[in-house]
């Protein structure tokens, strides 16, 4: 099931749904945790927005998510990257963050450079079987 606040990314991830023929799926356009309630608990979560609730978010995720699932989700700002490792630190969950860094090519007079994008930071984590 994905959730989505912004009717704009309820419409992307449809159109990527048919692209790629997912037919075991489901989106929401609602703010999560809503919708989330009636859910059976989840194997694994990723998260890539928070709407400012990033730690709240985490937690009833992490309290939720079924025992061996996994939670990953993606950060572009320290400021969320240190959010998310102190809620998971909170939860004693045995996190890991990687960071991700590309760069593409970029033309030059008659030759090419490679331009930094941002990074973007994966914080990990697994929940132990019962």
């Amino acid at each position: 099931m994905g959730i989505r606040k912004n009717a704009d990314d309820v419409a992307i991830a449809l159109t990527n749904a048919r692209r790629f023929h997912a037919a075991n799926w489901t989106i929401r356009h609602t703010k999560a945790p809503a919708g989330l309630e009636e859910a059976p608990d989840p194997n694994a979560v990723f998260i890539g927005g928070s709407g400012g609730e990033l730690a709240e978010l985490l937690t009833y995720c992490w309290q939720r998510i079924a025992p061996g699932g996994r939670l990953v989700a993606t950060f572009v700002t320290l400021e969320n990257l240190a959010t998310a490792t102190a809620a998971m630190t909170a939860l004693d969950a045995p996190w890991h963050a990687t960071q991700l860094w590309a760069a593409r090519t970029k033309p030059i007079l008659a030759m090419h450079r490679f331009a930094a994008e941002n990074p973007v930071w994966l914080v990990a984590a697994t929940k132990e079987p019962s």
